[in-house]
């Protein structure tokens, strides 16, 4: 897990890389003294992905919450999910008054500094929690049906199957793919003379 901490202040650094490290040890930490070398960093094609983003705000330059704004729009640009999504943004700043705009870039935290250590290890272990559901989430196949209609077969996300019949009967029959599971035939038959998928539309 990748964990970056940017401040303009050396000594804040310190401080939060070695809460860091006392609470989980197997982290990479990268160091940015401003927004403009975090921003540079965020331009590079290869770069490694950062998972948590302990962001000040007032810096020399692009302070964090306007560096906050362009992580936010590339990632509006890329269409990645705003909330949902990694980095998790985590503020520590000396400035209280800036939390109800820190929403408007997805925070994930706001601390306060002085940094109080007992806040900071509850938002890491909140930001280390979110991190591994939201990896192991996307490392999980997503169960799937094969819908087929005449010569027409469609793949729709299971969880968004809601079957409805309307008039007379047909049959349908499709595979449910489960992961870690054989797949298994399934056949529907309704009373009514339509049945359609309803999810982002009609299958029919």
């Amino acid at each position: 897990m990748n964990i970056a901490v940017c401040d303009d202040e050396e000594n804040i650094r310190c401080l939060i890389k070695k809460l860091i490290e006392k609470q989980s040890k197997d982290c990479q930490i990268m160091e940015f003294s401003s927004g403009r070398e975090l921003l540079h960093f965020w331009r590079q094609k290869d770069r490694e992905q950062i998972d948590i983003l302990f962001l000040d705000i007032s810096m020399d330059g692009a302070d964090g919450m306007e560096t906050a704004e362009q992580i936010r729009d590339w990632k509006v640009e890329k269409n990645e999910p705003l909330w949902g999504g990694l980095p998790l943004l985590i503020f520590v700043t000396g400035y209280p008054e800036y939390m109800p705009k820190a929403f408007s870039v997805n925070a994930f935290q706001y601390l306060v500094k002085p940094i109080d250590e007992r806040e900071f290890e509850d938002a890491l272990k909140k930001a280390l929690r979110e991190c591994r559901y939201l990896e192991a989430k996307k490392n999980t196949e997503p169960r799937e049906i094969l819908i087929r209609n005449g010569n027409v077969t469609r793949k729709v996300p299971a969880i968004f199957i809601i079957l409805r019949a309307i008039t007379g009967k047909l049959w349908y029959s499709c595979k449910m793919r489960k992961s870690g599971a054989t797949e298994r035939s399934v056949r529907w038959r309704t009373n009514c003379g339509k049945a359609f998928f309803g999810f982002t539309g009609d299958i029919s």
